[in-house]
């Protein structure tokens, strides 16, 4: 009778031993629905700020897209969007003195206060004779071309004047056009070619007389 008691406590532990985790199964089911029930609202919310379709996307989950909207509003809070700088071309002037019997080129900044380069036609040729001439006028033209290279500079405007005046010629010599070529041809733009001749204007009475003067 002692053994039949035993078997029966035995086989009532074991049955309450198997509906213990029935219990448990079902206490733990309405929990799990909460907690996607949280996480799909919360899903939701964050389609509609970032505003991504999964056919936008390109096939990607809704998780995924979400995460991407969160990073992509992080770095817009930690990098300030700043302007691009645009880059300032240095811009130079030319003047050309060019007379009859001789050339001087001068380099300048635009307000013409610092002086880049300056070349002169005794500089470039030996005989006085060919201070007027073309040749002198490319060789000038090539040394103010390097100077100004090495300075940075990409575009320049160019000034040309003859001595002009009453006694004067009315148009510059001969070099000035051939410095123009050369300062070209260097690979600088040009952005003007200006003629500043002086003229005279209801300035003082020429001389040599109403005929001119008699030799």
């Amino acid at each position: 009778m002692a053994e039949k008691k035993e078997e029966k406590k035995a086989k009532a532990g074991k049955g309450e031993a198997k509906a213990k985790p029935k219990k448990v199964e079902k206490k733990a089911e309405p929990k799990i629905e909460k907690k996607e029930e949280i996480s799909e609202k919360k899903i939701e919310e964050m389609k509609k700020k970032v505003g991504v379709s999964e056919s936008e996307a390109g096939g990607k989950s809704l998780a995924e897209q979400v995460r991407e909207g969160m990073a992509e509003e992080k770095r817009a809070e930690e990098k300030p969007s700043q302007s691009v700088p645009q880059k300032s071309e240095f811009v130079a002037i030319i003047h050309v003195h060019a007379s009859k019997n001789n050339t001087v080129v001068t380099a300048t900044d635009i307000s013409g206060a610092e002086t880049f380069a300056r070349a002169t036609g005794g500089m470039v040729v030996k005989s006085g004779r060919e201070e007027r001439t073309p040749f002198a006028g490319t060789l000038m033209a090539r040394k103010i071309a390097d100077a100004l290279k090495k300075r940075g500079v990409t575009k320049v405007d160019m000034f040309i004047r003859g001595k002009g005046g009453h006694r004067g010629q009315k148009t510059p010599g001969r070099a000035a056009s051939a410095i123009i070529k050369v300062i070209a041809r260097s690979g600088i733009r040009i952005r003007r070619i200006e003629d500043v001749t002086p003229i005279p204007h209801g300035g003082s009475k020429p001389p040599g007389g109403k005929r001119g003067r008699r030799v």
